[in-house]
């Protein structure tokens, strides 16, 4: 399954050797690499994963043994569980086999084609009547730590809401809302102040409808910020709601996220 890039050529701009990090023998292209063997397993080279926000290392090693089709062909799918071990997601036999899904929470590798009567896995379809891997399912975008960390709550705004909004219920409603689209943890800001007649005002973080930050109040005028580190998961809905006691008017105003490095989301009420 090797994908080795044709060397670069020499130019006026740079030299082979500081720009052949683009050959597959790049460190980053080869974590989790599976490779064909003389036995029904397949070799996988050592890599990292991340598992909601988790570093996970694997050590390299074979993967656990596979069995051949009884009378037509079948893929199967190699895949790492958070655990670090290599698992096997068995496919149906068929003329025309349709790959596995692997459990939702597993890392894919690779799919392997096997053939009824085969002794080995090869890299490619290239031995007649061998298994062979099928499938390079590595998803480097979303799981190598060189091109993806998850959100860590730090001081770089990435998001605002701006929009002023009031309300005059005693009890909690909805005022502001953004979709999480990176899993992590963001530093959440908001302002909230009343007029001036009544009590308090209060403002509180939910998740997808359900109370999550602390509650926050304050009986002054002028805006008051409150920050705190949440966690959130892609998909997830982040929501400002405000009340009031005491016949006042709350208002909220400037939903922020921040973060140590870029990520976003998408405001949905601003």
């Amino acid at each position: 399954m090797s994908r080795k890039t044709s060397p670069v050529a020499d130019k006026d701009m740079g030299r082979t050797k500081h720009v052949n990090f683009l050959r597959d023998e790049a460190l980053a292209s080869s974590w989790l690499l599976a490779y064909g063997t003389s036995t029904l397993k397949v070799m996988i080279n050592a890599g990292v994963s991340y598992f909601g926000g988790t570093k996970v290392e694997f050590a390299g090693g074979y993967s656990p043994e596979m069995t051949e089709p009884t009378n037509s062909s079948r893929i199967d799918v190699v895949s790492m569980q958070s655990s670090a071990e290599i698992v096997i997601t068995v496919g149906v036999e068929a003329d025309t086999p349709v790959a596995p899904t692997p459990p939702g929470d597993d890392i894919a590798i690779c799919e392997v084609y096997h053939k009824a009567g085969e002794v080995k896995i090869t890299d490619e379809d290239e031995e007649e009547g061998e298994g062979y891997i099928n499938k390079d399912l590595r998803e480097f975008l979303q799981q190598s730590p060189f091109l993806y960390v998850p959100p860590i709550a730090g001081e770089l705004i990435i998001l605002e809401a701006l929009t002023q909004r009031e309300t005059s219920s005693e009890t909690y409603v909805k005022l502001k809302e953004i979709e999480i689209t990176e899993s992590g943890t963001y530093k959440v800001w908001f302002d909230l102040l009343k007029t001036a007649g009544g009590t308090l005002a209060y403002g509180r973080i939910y998740k997808n409808g359900v109370g999550f930050g602390t509650e926050q109040s304050t009986n002054q005028t002028e805006d008051q910020t409150y920050t705190e580190d949440l966690a959130f998961t892609k998909g997830d809905l982040l929501q400002l709601y405000a009340k009031q006691s005491g016949g006042a008017i709350s208002y909220v105003n400037d939903l922020k996220l921040s973060v140590g490095q870029l990520k976003g989301g998408k405001i949905i009420t601003n």
